[in-house]
């Protein structure tokens, strides 16, 4: 599986929606006003920049979303003798760490 740290998506998610975006359109627009050379030229640079670092930060979230590595356990629903439901909630790791440490916890749900 692909994947980025955090860090590292949030950062060139940053660059390719923002960043790159932004400085292509000013460097654009100001070119043009006062005549700089090869305009177009960098404009399109940096807009191939930014679709091949979309594409990457795309490819990262796709792979992420359809992985088992994002849930911090699963849920599972039982049945004992007496016809009585229940669901059992089964944390990968530490469940008291993984509270000290998460603000968020996300579960699976197993079907049997």
């Amino acid at each position: 599986m692909f994947r980025l740290p955090n860090d590292i998506y949030d950062n060139l998610k940053w660059i390719g929606m923002i960043v790159l975006p932004g400085l292509g359109t000013a460097y654009f627009a100001v070119g043009r006003i006062f005549e700089w050379p090869r305009v177009e030229e960098v404009l399109g640079f940096a807009m191939v920049l930014m679709i091949l670092l979309n594409a990457l930060v795309w490819y990262a979230a796709k792979t992420w979303y359809e992985s088992d590595e994002r849930f911090d356990g699963h849920i599972e629903l039982e049945e004992d003798e007496g016809g009585m439901k229940k669901v059992n909630m089964v944390v990968d790791g530490d469940p008291e760490t993984l509270l000290m440490v998460k603000n968020e916890i996300s579960f699976k749900v197993r079907r049997h």
